[in-house]
């Protein structure tokens, strides 16, 4: 009996165990930097067109250190709006994980070339449980926390940029997607486990015979 308490407890606390991972948009020089971005079991995608004058998602590929003026460093995801595309696109990446697990956004660096993005600009994040949090007013450099039922269980997380300004150009950055990923069991593993119970419950009621008659 008590190899099966221990198998029911290992099982539960594999259920229960959650992994979490930050997505740094970071390779090895030789690696790819391309969208679509994979890394830690994620993939982040491009919902836009990439525009051949230079609107659209990228992952920044220059010397890492400080932000300092332009350009940006190494290893962010760039959101590029504007700047002569017209009509001026909406910039949309999706994050998901690849297995198909649902996941939950703990938090996200932003950074912006300006002290905090223009107000004639729409930036925002969303959640597939229904969570947004508008980015206007995030001053540079800011990690951005998330919480509560909106941002739990995720399938997907969204992030949207568009330019109001006609054709002048609007960048922003993001940097380490923090998330829980909401562990599952195996099914090997809860095969074993109702194996063992079944195979005890069988060999008790050998022993009270009477048991199976009451």
């Amino acid at each position: 009996m008590n190899i099966v308490i221990a198998a029911v407890l290992l099982f539960f606390v594999n259920v229960a165990g959650a992994q979490t991972v930050t997505i740094d948009f970071t390779r090895a020089r030789e690696s790819s930097l391309g969208i679509p971005w994979t890394e830690d079991g994620f993939t982040v995608a491009s919902l836009t067109q990439q525009s051949p004058l230079g609107g659209g998602l990228f992952v920044t590929a220059v010397s890492s250190g400080p932000m300092v003026g332009n350009p940006p460093p190494a290893g962010l995801l760039q959101f590029r709006a504007g700047g002569g595309v017209n009509p001026v696109p909406l910039v949309s990446a999706i994050l998901t994980n690849d297995l198909q697990l649902s996941f939950n956004l703990l938090s996200v660096d932003f950074y912006s070339f300006t002290s905090s993005l223009s107000a004639t600009d729409y930036a925002r994040v969303y959640s597939s449980a229904g969570g947004s949090f508008d980015l206007l007013g995030t001053p540079s450099q800011t990690t951005l926390t998330f919480g509560g039922s909106a941002w739990e269980n995720l399938s997907y997380v969204k992030v949207d940029l568009f330019s109001q300004g006609g054709f002048s150009s609007s960048q922003m950055l993001l940097d380490n997607f923090s998330v829980q990923v909401n562990a599952v069991p195996e099914p090997s593993s809860l095969y074993i486990v109702l194996l063992l119970i079944a195979g005890r419950l069988w060999k008790n009621s050998r022993f009270f015979p009477s048991c199976r008659h009451a």
